[in-house]
């Protein structure tokens, strides 16, 4: 048994060493400019301007989602949880503070605050 261990970890070396050799010398890939990509339009269709900047980018690329209430008050208690006892009803009120401050179109949403 200590035999196939000893084969596996040489094994294993000689193809780092072979593969640290033979990396250099490969071909870099190309990489394509991002905003090179031309949009491809059907049928007449006429997009905002933001909107094809973002298709310039190519078939993978995403934007983030923007995260829901829901999941960020989710998150608040989550993090509180990992406070001391003592200072958690203080850190989910801090960081509640802050969601309602700095979440997107929360004018009505103030009102609804206790």
């Amino acid at each position: 048994m200590l035999s196939l261990q000893r084969h596996r970890l040489l094994a294993a070396r000689l193809t780092e060493v072979c593969w640290n050799q033979l990396r250099p010398s490969l071909p870099k890939k190309s990489r394509r400019n991002a905003t090179g990509t031309p949009v491809t339009y059907l049928n007449g269709v006429s997009l905002p301007r933001d909107c094809e900047d973002v298709l310039k980018f190519g078939p993978k690329f995403s934007l983030e989602p923007r995260a829901q209430k829901h999941e960020l008050l989710a998150t608040v208690h989550r993090v509180a949880m990992k406070s001391p006892p003592e200072e958690r009803n203080h850190c989910v009120s801090e960081e509640t503070d802050c969601l309602m401050k700095t979440w997107p179109g929360n004018k009505k949403s103030k009102d609804l605050r206790p």
